[in-house]
């Protein structure tokens, strides 16, 4: 019996029945601690949670992931990530986005990756540039906007309202550097008193 006197819940544990209590003890933790960590786990048995204490597999006290049983193995989600090649942050959205749970998302980034996923030179971006052929050769927007030392955005807005032909926006951005380097060679000649 117990202070309330109630009979203590028990709970199987190497193969004898033991109170909460008893279990935060042989683990070291208190019994607080004990019942936060199974409620972030989904509610799996103490068992469990014993077993992953004996693998190591909770860091330290300042460690509070939440860990997910992905193929037998309790992991963070920024060591699936890992696995995956993803970052974390895209599970996260995905995740929300989707209302769905670590193994669906595991499944849908499985898929991702074996679908043939382009990586893209640049590592900041998920998606492969989207290729504009002018002629015959081929342009991104990235590429246009470090060729003339504009900013991304700018260029695309400047696709955007010429109706996404790039072969507009490159005679534009061309025309500006040929009137910039006009006026420049003005300015030098002004200063040399031609």
């Amino acid at each position: 019996m117990n202070r309330t006197g109630r009979k203590p819940e028990l709970h199987m544990v190497d193969g004898r029945e033991m109170t909460l209590a008893e279990i935060a003890g042989m683990l070291g933790i208190t019994l607080n601690a004990l019942r936060m960590r199974r409620s972030r786990m989904g509610g799996i048995s103490y068992q469990a949670i014993v077993n992953m204490y004996r693998d190591n597999q909770f860091g330290s006290y300042y460690d509070r992931a939440p860990r997910y049983r992905i193929e037998g193995e309790w992991l963070t989600q920024a060591q699936i990530a890992e696995r995956l090649g993803v970052k974390s942050h895209s599970i996260t959205v995905w995740r929300y986005n989707n209302r769905a749970g670590m193994e669906e998302a595991v499944e849908h980034f499985r898929r991702w990756n074996e679908g043939g996923r382009v990586r893209n030179r640049n590592p900041r971006c998920g998606r492969p540039a989207q290729v504009y052929v002018v002629g015959n050769r081929e342009y991104t927007v990235p590429g246009v906007a470090r060729k003339y030392g504009m900013h991304p955005m700018s260029v695309r807005d400047m696709l955007k309202s010429r109706g996404g032909d790039m072969g507009k926006v490159l005679a534009f951005y061309q025309a500006k550097q040929r009137r910039r380097q006009a006026r420049a060679e003005r300015q030098i000649l002004r200063i040399l008193g031609y």
